[in-house]
C-alpha cells in the first residue's frame, strides 16, 4: 500500500454498559487524503490500496457485529497491528471513571477520625472534636444523644437539678419519690388507691391523719391520740405516761387521781414528794394528806396548823384546838371531851354566857346571871348592880373587882390568871 493514512489517536475512553464504545478524536493530516469526516478526498489515489468507494457508514460489520460498525461510523477499522500493550491499557480503564487517585477507596477524607487530632479531654467524633463528658449529642460515646430536658453530666444523660430530685425514665424526667407511675424506680406503679410517698406505694390517709411507718407496717393514724405515734410518727408513750392526748403523753385516764409530774404519774393528794402540787415536798416527820403536808402524829393526836407551825394535838382537851384544829375556847375556858367549858379560876365559878365564860359576881353584862346587864352608870359588885363599888372593890370597866382575889383582875384590872396558875392570892396568880 503506497498511500499512508496518518491517524492521530487523541484519547480512548472506555465505559461499561453491556458493550464497548470508543470515541476517536481524529485530526486529518495534510497528506492523508481524508476530509474532516474520514472520507477519502480522492478515491482514486495512487496505489489502489483502498477501493474507489468508501464503506457505507450504515452497513453492518461483515463479522456480524450489529451494534458497532467498524471502529466508528465512516472510519476505517483500528489497525490490527495495534500493540498488545495498548489493548491492555484499554482494559485497565474499563472499571469506571478515573478519579485521578488509583488508591482512593471512596471514603471522604473529611470524616477520617483516625487522622483527626483532638486536645484532651476531647475525642474525634464524625470529623469533629467533642467532649463526651458534657456534649448532649455525644454523651459518653460518639452519637449518644441526650433528649430534652436531660443534659450531659459526667458522660451520662441526667435530669436538671430539682427538689425532690428527678430521675430519667425513658425520655422523661420524673420525681420517683412521688410519681405514682414511677414510684421509687422507673415503671413501678402504685395501685389500689395507694399514693407514692418517699418512693414507696403507701395507703392514702384521710384528712387529719398522718401516714406512719413504712412498707408493710405503714398505716394512717391520728397523732393527737395515738400512744405509739404521739404528736409525731414514731413517738411512743412509755410507762407511766401510757396515754396520748392532744399530742402529749399523759397518765392513764383510768386513774383520775394520778397527775403528771415530769415523767411520772403521782397522786397529789398523798405523795409527800408532790403534795398538792408537783415538787411540793413534806418535811421530815410530816405526811401528805388531802394534798396538804401534816405532821406525822401518833394516835390519838392529830396534826394541826400549817407549815412549820404545825404540831400534834389532842382534840379532846386542847383549848386551842377543842374538838377540831383551830377551835379555841378562849380565856377562862377549858376543853373537856372536845368541848369548851367554863371551869377555870375560882373553882369553876365562871358561867358560859353566849359562848363566853363570865364571872357573874362582877360582870356588868351578866351581873349575877347571864344576860343581866346593869344600867348606865351602874357597876356590878358582888353579883348586883350598884351606883358604886363597895369597900374593898375597885371599878374595872363596868364592874367592880377585888384585885386581891379576882383571877380575872388579879392585882390589877384585866390581869387574868393562866390555867397553870389559876388562883389569885393577895393579888398574885398561884397554883392551888
Amino acid at each position: 500500500m503506497k498511500n499512508t493514512i496518518a491517524v492521530t489517536l487523541a484519547a480512548v475512553l472506555v465505559t461499561s454498559c453491556g458493550g464497548v464504545s470508543t470515541t476517536n478524536l481524529l485530526a486529518p493530516s495534510a497528506d492523508s487524503g481524508l476530509d474532516g469526516t474520514g472520507q477519502h478526498l480522492n478515491p482514486k489515489s495512487d496505489g489502489g490500496g483502498v477501493e474507489s468507494g468508501s464503506r457505507d457508514a450504515t452497513a453492518p460489520d461483515a463479522r456480524g457485529d450489529a451494534g458497532h460498525v467498524g471502529a466508528d461510523a465512516g472510519l476505517p477499522r483500528k489497525d490490527a497491528s495495534t500493540a498488545p500493550g495498548d489493548a491492555g491499557t484499554d482494559k485497565a480503564d474499563a472499571g469506571g471513571p478515573d478519579t485521578g487517585h488509583a488508591e482512593d477507596s471512596g471514603k471522604d477524607s473529611g470524616t477520617d477520625d483516625a487522622a483527626l487530632s483532638c486536645e484532651a479531654p476531647s475525642v474525634p467524633c464524625s470529623g469533629h472534636c467533642v467532649d463526651e463528658r458534657t456534649d448532649p449529642g455525644n454523651c459518653g460515646a460518639c452519637g449518644t444523644t441526650c433528649g430534652a430536658p436531660t443534659t450531659c453530666v459526667a458522660s451520662t444523660c441526667q435530669c436538671p437539678v430539682a427538689f425532690p430530685p428527678l430521675s430519667v425514665c425513658g425520655a422523661a424526667c420524673v420525681a420517683t419519690l412521688s410519681d405514682p407511675k414511677n414510684c421509687g424506680a422507673c415503671g413501678v406503679t402504685c395501685v389500689g388507691g395507694d399514693v407514692c410517698t418517699n418512693g414507696e406505694c403507701l395507703p392514702a390517709c384521710a384528712a387529719g391523719e398522718e401516714l406512719c411507718g413504712s412498707g408493710a407496717n405503714a398505716r394512717c393514724t391520728l397523732t393527737s391520740n395515738d400512744s405509739s405515734n404521739c404528736g409525731a410518727c414514731g413517738t411512743k408513750c412509755s410507762a407511766p405516761l401510757l396515754a396520748c392526748a392532744a399530742g402529749n403523753c399523759i397518765c392513764p385516764p383510768t386513774n383520775p387521781t394520778l397527775s403528771e409530774c415530769g415523767a411520772a404519774c403521782v397522786d397529789l393528794d398523798s405523795d409527800p414528794a408532790n403534795c398538792g402540787t408537783c415538787a411540793t415536798a413534806c418535811g421530815a416527820g410530816f405526811v401528805c394528806s388531802g394534798g396538804v403536808c401534816h405532821a406525822s402524829c401518833a394516835s390519838p393526836t392529830v396534826a394541826c396548823g400549817n407549815g412549820a407551825a404545825q404540831r400534834c394535838v389532842n382534840l379532846t382537851d386542847d383549848p386551842s384546838n377543842c374538838g377540831a384544829c383551830g377551835k379555841g375556847c378562849g380565856a377562862g375556858r377549858d376543853c373537856q371531851s372536845g368541848a369548851c367549858a367554863c371551869s377555870g379560876p375560882n373553882g369553876g365559878k365562871t358561867t358560859l354566857c353566849s359562848g363566853v365564860c363570865s364571872y357573874t359576881p362582877n360582870d356588868a353584862e351578866n351581873c349575877g346571871s347571864c344576860g343581866h346587864a346593869c344600867s348606865a352608870g351602874q357597876v356590878c359588885t358582888a353579883g348586883a348592880c350598884a351606883p358604886s363599888c363597895t369597900v374593898g372593890d375597885t371599878a374595872c370597866g363596868a364592874g367592880c373587882a377585888n384585885l386581891l382575889w379576882d383571877p380575872y383582875n388579879c392585882g390589877a384590872c384585866g390581869v387574868v390568871c393562866p390555867s397553870s396558875q389559876p388562883w389569885c392570892f393577895e393579888g398574885v396568880c398561884e397554883f392551888g
